[in-house]
């Protein structure tokens, strides 16, 4: 990273740490407010080539306070490895809708009238638009059920109102099914490996403009 992306992804790490020990102080459970400890292992001399958004910390997350590190997460480090020949965990940065914890995201439901539940949304929609407006690359949102009507509505209502004017960063959000149950492999099923990477902008493309309406 250059001085400037570095001093405003600091910025931005530091603004999510602030949210959520904001949260836990409202919290009735505190301990259930997770935050994304890899962040603190990212350097200036991190190549950042990738933000990607998963749904909500779950159990593994918990115990790691790490995001993105159980199944899901090992088949996510291999897909980028393999395919992409991307360095997950020094090149990728993830965040999640919700910093949450949950044993499932389903459980999610329990709290979707929550106050706290909805404002970590608008929290971390707001961080990912941060964070992104800082390193300018690709942004993968990964998990697209409960994103137009479900326990996510608040999350995608939130990142349009940002988004509305930032054509260029807006071109720049890909949509896709999550890596968990082998959704997201299964979907990108018969695509050749030599024009993947246009395959998966188009395949992305397309749940953006099904999620957000154009």
């Amino acid at each position: 990273m250059n001085n400037d992306e570095w001093n405003k992804f600091k910025s931005a790490r530091k603004n999510f740490r602030s949210m959520t020990e904001k949260l836990k102080s409202v919290a009735k459970k505190p301990n259930e407010i997770v935050y994304n400890g890899t962040l603190d292992e990212i350097k200036k001399e991190n190549e950042i080539k990738l933000i990607l958004v998963a749904d909500n910390p779950g159990d593994s997350e918990r115990e790691q306070k790490r995001y993105l590190v159980g199944n899901a997460g090992q088949i996510a480090r291999k897909f980028f490895h393999e395919k992409l020949g991307i360095d997950f965990d020094k090149e990728v940065i993830v965040l999640n809708k919700t910093p949450i914890h949950t044993t499932t995201t389903e459980k999610l439901r329990e709290l979707r009238n929550e106050d706290i539940f909805k404002e970590s949304q608008k929290n971390m929609a707001s961080l990912l638009f941060e964070f992104h407006k800082a390193l300018n690359v690709p942004v993968w949102i990964v998990g697209i059920n409960g994103l137009k009507s479900g326990i996510f509505k608040v999350y995608t209502e939130t990142l349009k109102e940002l988004y509305l004017n930032a054509n260029s960063m807006y071109k720049n959000l890909f949509f896709f099914k999550h890596f968990s149950r082998n959704c997201f492999n299964n979907d990108l099923k018969g695509l050749s490996d030599k024009n993947l990477k246009e395959s998966l902008k188009e395949k992305g493309s397309e749940y953006r403009k099904r999620i957000l309406g154009n």
